[in-house]
């Protein structure tokens, strides 16, 4: 794990060779929720960008694989919270997820 995008070149190469346009973001490791704000951030900047890469903005699906699965997986639960309210994201932006070998223990982070 020398290379700090671990899985994502190879997950965005997969997704791009079946004609995704595929952006990976990466975030501080660390505690919560710092992490997923980085994400948030990270999503802010496609959401005003992909028009201009030549994705569509109507089709938007959220992936993450391994740790990037479960913050993926805490962002669109906790979709008001992350990217509506900080960072005006409509919910509609992002249709689904696409989550591999992630951990998906919701409860704790729902709670707070």
């Amino acid at each position: 794990k020398n290379n700090r995008f671990y899985g994502a070149p190879s997950v965005c190469r997969t997704m791009a060779s079946a004609g995704c346009l595929s952006i990976a973001v990466g975030y501080r490791l660390g505690e919560y929720p710092r992490f997923v704000e980085d994400a948030c951030l990270g999503i802010r900047w496609i959401y005003d960008n992909v028009s201009k890469l030549g994705g569509d903005k109507q089709n938007m699906f959220l992936a993450g694989h391994s740790a990037g699965g479960h913050i993926a997986s805490l962002i669109m639960v906790r979709h008001e919270t992350f990217l509506q309210q900080p960072h005006s994201i409509p919910p509609d932006f992002l249709r689904g997820m696409i989550l591999l070998s992630g951990v998906y223990d919701l409860f704790e982070p729902m709670k707070q």
